[in-house]
């Protein structure tokens, strides 16, 4: 029973001790946390605006560098596929160079053809223009736009068809309009449309009679007149030795004829 009594009143002085000096260390506590408190902060706040500084260097210097390398990525990407793209496009151009070079050995033979004809003496201004757009062809055969220079060629031979087709027609209207132009006493036309008619046929019958026709018209028409003045006046001898003068250099005039 004394044991246990003695043992209480240790454990009470015990407690008793530990209190006190909880009260003492509070005091101490006290002033070393108010010490601390004002210690931390100042470390709390510069780590702060060191990670904020971080994250602005992060910001301003690595954010940029990755978006350019990614844009540096996206135009290398469409560099590339701008590089196949012309590639295949020289390739689709490379093909065309034997086109363009058959389709201008058969428009400079059908030029050549077509001169036989006279073509540049009826047809100027189509001819001026054909020899355009060869030249065009020929320059963009020169620059390897082996593509234009055979779109060139192109349009030049279908011009040149469209010409040749017309050469018949063109041949009988100058007949025709020549033979007019001598009935309308009109010596210059006359002679140009016979030229013309010969230039397409330079064997052609009644073109060189025409023309011959056409160069004598002065001399005709001056007698047939002489006629029919001479005829006016009464003078019927001389009136018809005048026709008859005529009709010696043209047989075929046809007031002298009347």
């Amino acid at each position: 029973m004394k044991e246990i009594m003695s043992e209480e009143s240790e454990s009470i002085q015990s407690n008793d001790d530990n209190a006190e000096e909880a009260e003492n260390k509070t005091v101490y506590q006290q002033r070393l946390d108010r010490r601390q408190e004002q210690t931390v902060r100042p470390i709390i706040a510069y780590a702060l605006l060191g990670s904020m500084a971080l994250i602005l260097i992060l910001v301003v210097f690595l954010l940029p560098r990755m978006v350019n390398e990614d844009e540096a990525s996206t135009t290398n990407q469409n560099l590339d596929e701008a590089r196949v793209e012309q590639m295949q496009l020289d390739e689709a151009v490379l093909a065309q160079k034997p086109i363009a070079q058959a389709l201008l050995s058969e428009l400079l033979a059908k030029i050549d053809e077509l001169e036989l004809s006279g073509v540049q003496i009826w047809a100027q201004s189509e001819w001026k223009k054909i020899n355009t757009i060869q030249d065009e062809g020929d320059t963009a055969y020169l620059n390897r736009s082996y593509d234009m220079a055979a779109a060139s060629y192109r349009t030049a031979m279908q011009l040149l068809i469209d010409l040749e087709v017309a050469v018949p027609s063109i041949l009988q209207q100058s007949l025709s309009q020549g033979q007019a132009a001598i009935l309308q006493e009109n010596k210059p036309l006359a002679i140009s449309n016979f030229e013309t008619a010969l230039a397409i046929d330079g064997f052609n019958q009644l073109a060189k009679a025409g023309l011959d026709r056409a160069l004598k018209l002065d001399k005709v028409i001056a007698l047939s007149n002489q006629g029919k003045r001479l005829a006016e006046e009464r003078e019927w001898i001389e009136s018809i030795e005048a026709f008859q003068a005529a009709l010696a250099i043209d047989s075929n005039w046809k007031p002298a004829l009347e």
